[in-house]
């Protein structure tokens, strides 16, 4: 029998028994014992997919592929629903090994896989030689899509069979490991036996990476690339969370050297100048400076005798100095050499090393670093972006004639983002893979992007050309007789907008006002700029048609999750194709709900102009099928999205532990893993059978600012609605269909008596 076909009959005894199961649950002892019987096929399939790679290796790659996979899939499901009954570590090997084995023939649903392994070499430390033995088999290219997630784990239980990975990845690829590794070895716990070989380990890379000194130089610079009195309130802020006097002191020469005196003579030339941002003396420097002197005495020496009380408090008046006025803000200087001008001034000729463009070791294909292309120079201009933190986007010449824009965030963990949209790859997999999506009438996906973290503090994410926030493709849509509705509706909307009130208020007179504000502005606006794009009705329908089944999949995707604040500035619209693109997930797993002064109550965006784009079929129509296909492949692919989302909790960004400072206090290791694992429980849940308006009553239910102002039982009774009039709160809590599931989202998401208890900056009447 070949293994292909001890597999199927694996899967055929394993539904009959299953169905027995449910229909007699008293047999369930006496089939239990037949369950364990099918370690022996098992055990009979891995040997023959391991005769067949050796016999055919060069013809029969892709059938032994998805043998491989066939195998690993059934030995999920009997990890998943049968581990009483069966021997876990057999078959959690017999995964592991099926897994790299498909990946050493090129298998791309073994490549997505990957993350599982590492989840189960957690779990079981037994499986690691076995790990170490076939991982050598693997092309180790391969490894590339994952090495954010490896590099987790390496001072971790799985840590000893990662290393060897990792240094061969460094060993091969130095460009693409020196970023990430930068990042990730300053949160290892080098004291425990795998720390101890990780140490060592890291040595060995940072011995391999030396000799790119080109690369080191880069982040220097790039982390120059910030308004200078945005980078002193940040520092700032750190004094003002510290809690050790001396640390303090050290962050207080910090700030003095780095924004106040800054010396850019010892350091001309290098990557570390800086330009005439730092050096110039102007308004806020000078106040700054004044304060800072009074403060804390010449050279700091008042400092000493001050409490870490007292150091704040002098602090915290300090901030008035660093708000920029609004004709400050226009006159930044906006030319590369004032921020780095050895970014200005970088011509690669001049080095015998080369730089290579970031993003270009996707892990999607072997990459070829020789016909990679290099950095030649940088545009001498910047753009400075109207957000908080006011990032900066710059032009890279490529040694192939081209220009790559790049937006530079400096301040935020880009590693939320990153695995966001690592995150938003994988889905994209699962759905090209699954039948539920490819026999539906479009297959959903998503667009993405790159985003590289440079260090904790500077990443460049990859510039979407052609594309427009939703609210300025609105805005450009307006007649000329139409251009003050906005400004009527947001003013309008505003008088009704105390938050205390809006909170309390009664459905009746939420959605009496909600409807009073859409209705001053014209229903089809977001739909004109489709239309403008076309050039016949067909090309209308085309390009709305593209807009749903992209918009449908963001929604699912970005809902589990549990991605807020999607404000008409956090998404974009292709001004080619007229998909829609995603951007700033800041606020992730229901932290919009659970954390904001006033909570996010809908689960995606299906506001009054989205609504109308897909008229007079309806959002049910256009959105429903591909919501329900993406759905139903991401719920068949759980065990793999689980074991990805578990970086957040082996490696918390900033964001991640500010949310458990708000919640728990404090960010100990044990708050942090409560707290993570409370979210993992919750993407559990959505890919489970939960009614979605649960999840958001859970967070509604953590908000402090709704506890403060008791104002829960009005939002549980918004946010579930009234039973006979509402599907989710006829329902039930649990039980629901992928269909169901569904159906609430929609309901919730454009429910008036939600849209109408919304902040006026997510601007719910558009």
């Amino acid at each position: 029998m070949t293994g292909q076909k001890i597999i199927s009959t694996c899967r055929c005894y394993q539904r009959n028994l299953k169905v027995q199961m449910e229909k007699n649950p008293g047999i369930e002892s006496c089939l239990a014992a037949v369950i364990k019987a099918f370690s022996y096929p098992v055990t009979c399939a891995e040997g023959k997919l391991a005769k067949s790679d050796a016999l055919n290796q060069d013809d029969l790659k892709k059938s032994d592929s998805e043998a491989h996979m066939a195998l690993a899939k059934y030995c999920e499901e009997c990890v998943i629903k049968w581990k009483d009954h069966v021997d876990v570590s057999q078959y959690s090997k017999a995964l592991m090994v099926s897994v790299l084995r498909a990946m050493a023939n090129g298998s791309r649903d073994a490549h997505f896989h990957f993350p599982r392994l590492i989840n189960l070499m957690n779990e079981d430390g037994s499986l690691l030689s076995s790990f170490q033995e076939e991982s050598e088999k693997v092309p180790i290219w391969m490894f590339l899509l994952w090495l954010s997630h490896i590099l987790i784990y390496v001072d971790k239980v799985p840590g000893p069979a990662l290393q060897p990975v990792v240094e061969r990845l460094a060993a091969e690829y130095p460009d693409a490991v020196i970023y990430p590794f930068g990042i990730s070895k300053q949160q290892y716990d080098f004291s425990s036996h795998e720390g101890k070989l990780a140490k060592s380990m890291c040595e060995r890379v940072e011995a391999l990476l030396s000799s790119h000194r080109l690369l080191h130089q880069f982040v220097s610079a790039m982390s120059l690339m910030v308004v200078p009195s945005i980078a002193c309130k940040d520092a700032i802020q750190n004094v003002l969370q510290e809690k050790d006097k001396q640390k303090m002191e050290l962050c207080l020469k910090e700030i003095e050297s780095q924004f106040l005196k800054v010396q850019s003579r010892s350091s001309k030339g290098n990557a570390e100048e800086k330009g005439e941002a730092y050096t110039r003396q102007d308004r806020v420097k000078k106040q700054m400076a004044e304060a800072f002197a009074k403060a804390f005495g010449e050279n700091l020496k008042k400092a000493k005798s001050l409490s870490i009380g007292d150091i704040q408090k002098q602090l915290s008046s300090m901030g008035r100095f660093l708000q920029l006025s609004p004709e400050e803000s226009k006159k930044l200087p906006r030319q590369l050499k004032a921020y780095s001008p050895w970014l200005a001034n970088f011509q690669a000729s001049r080095y015998s090393e080369v730089l290579e463009l970031p993003g270009q070791y996707t892990g999607m294909s072997k990459p070829l670093p020789e016909y990679h292309v290099k950095i030649s120079s940088f545009d001498e201009n910047v753009m400075l972006m109207s957000s908080m933190r006011v990032p900066m986007r710059i032009i890279i010449r490529g040694d192939d004639e081209k220009e790559y824009k790049f937006l530079v965030k400096w301040g935020e963990d880009l590693r939320t983002d990153q695995r966001m949209e690592q995150m938003f790859t994988l889905m994209n997999s699962i759905y090209a893979r699954s039948p539920l999506c490819t026999k539906a009438s479009s297959v959903p996906s998503l667009d993405t992007y790159q985003v590289i973290p440079l260090s904790l503090r500077v990443g460049i994410l990859q510039w979407v050309d052609s594309t427009q926030p939703l609210k300025d493709f609105i805005n450009e849509s307006y007649r000329e007789n139409e251009t003050k509705c906005y400004g009527e509706a947001r003013a309008l909307y505003g008088k009704n907008e105390n938050y205390n009130v809006a909170k309390k208020a009664k459905k009746r007179d939420v959605i009496k006002a909600y409807e009073e504000v859409v209705n001053k502005i014209p229903w089809d606006v977001l739909r004109r700029g489709l239309v403008r794009m076309s050039s016949s009705n067909e090309g209308f329908f085309s390009l709305r048609s593209a807009f749903a089944v992209s918009y449908a999949t963001l929604c699912i995707s970005q809902w589990l999750l549990g991605i807020g604040d999607r404000h008409c500035s956090n998404s974009l619209v292709s001004l080619k194709t007229g998909r829609v693109v995603g951007i700033d997930f800041g606020h992730h797993f229901e932290s919009a709900v659970q954390f904001l002064p006033v909570p996010e109550l809908m689960p995606i965006r299906l506001s009054p102009q989205i609504v109308n784009v897909f008229q007079p079929i309806g959002q049910v129509g256009m959105l429903k099928e591909i919501m329900v296909a993406a759905l139903g492949a991401l719920q068949e692919s759980r065990h793999v999205l689980t074991a990805v989302l578990e970086a957040f909790v082996k490696e918390p960004t900033k964001d991640w532990l500010d949310f458990v400072q708000k919640q728990e206090g404090d960010t100990k290791d044990s708050k942090v893993e409560l707290f993570s694992n409370k979210r993992i429980e919750l993407l559990n849940d959505k890919l489970s059978d939960i009614n979605p308006a649960y999840i958001t009553l859970w967070a509604v239910s953590q908000n402090k600012y709704v506890a403060k102002q008791k104002a829960y039982e009005n939002l549980k009774q918004a946010v579930l609605g009234d039973r006979g009039e509402s599907v989710r709160a006829s329902v039930g809590e649990r039980g629901l269909s992928t269909h169901q599931q569904v159906d609430v989202l929609l309901e919730q998401a454009t429910d008036p008596n939600i849209l109408g208890r919304s902040w006026i900056g997510w601007d719910p009447f558009l």
